[in-house]
């Protein structure tokens, strides 16, 4: 009943679904940590349930957007700030699918020069899983870029002057916009990547892998349905039946 009035009067604020589904979760972790611990704070399990979401993110990023992106970051009406780390952390997180804060908290001695890969330690990471990434051709010349002049306790991807990417929102959103691209945000990077590895044969246990996740629910999240996706199943589908496969499929207007 508490979290029904609860529930109800954020509802009354105008908070999204979304916003409600994160706070009862959060309610749901530190009731399960009061029955961790010695004696049990809370005696019975609960689990409320997560409202359904009506809006959903479910964004991704062509090739082509991620050009127009790069080649926004070198040109600013508005301020003189040099905005090619955005640039570098957009062309890493295309293929990668890292989230923002474990591109910006990489350092130069996570980098493995020998097999051109780069290490993600258990404490950089949201779930405290480390993980190891071989890099594509374009993001190692990133990497070998931004290594430059650089000793092993400097951050990898940093702003002109040296100092490290605290925050990016707000360049984010301003470049964004200015490349024609309003709403764009660095997570559908994330999403793009999980989408792209499965769409090419990547297996679901490699792309959790790469990603961070542990649940195959967040898997199902991320793959994304699209236009092209269902274009490709209906060419195969015309295939088959085109090497003589029968699909079961009802002539629906022979003899007509």
């Amino acid at each position: 009943d508490d979290r029904d009035d609860y529930v109800e009067k954020r509802q009354n604020e105008e908070a999204s679904n979304a916003t409600i589904s994160r706070e009862l979760s959060y309610l749901n972790r530190m009731l399960e940590l009061g029955r961790q611990t010695t004696p049990r704070k809370v005696t019975n399990p609960f689990k409320f349930k997560r409202l359904t979401e009506d809006n959903p993110r479910q964004g991704f990023i062509t090739q082509e957007q991620l050009r127009k992106f790069t080649k926004a970051c070198n040109i600013s009406k508005n301020s003189s700030r040099d905005q090619r780390h955005y640039a570098a952390l957009a062309i890493l997180g295309y293929p990668l699918g890292w989230r923002s804060r474990e591109l910006r908290d990489l350092k130069i001695r996570q980098v493995e020069a020998e097999t051109k890969s780069i290490r993600l330690y258990r404490s950089q990471s949201k779930n405290k899983t480390g993980r190891l990434m071989k890099l594509p051709a374009e993001c190692w010349e990133i990497v070998l870029r931004y290594m430059q002049g650089k000793s092993p306790d400097d951050y990898l991807i940093t702003r002109s002057n040296g100092l490290p990417i605290r925050s990016m929102k707000d360049g984010w959103r301003e470049i964004a916009s200015r490349a024609g691209l309003p709403g764009m945000i660095f997570h559908d990077l994330r999403r793009t990547a999980a989408r792209n590895m499965l769409r090419t044969g990547v297996s679901a246990s490699v792309v959790m892998e790469i990603l961070g996740w542990k649940s195959f629910a967040m898997l199902q999240r991320y793959d994304i349905v699209s236009e092209a996706d269902l274009a490709v199943a209906a060419d195969k589908l015309d295939a088959a039946r085109g090497n003589g496969h029968n699909l079961g499929h009802i002539k629906l207007f022979e003899g007509l």
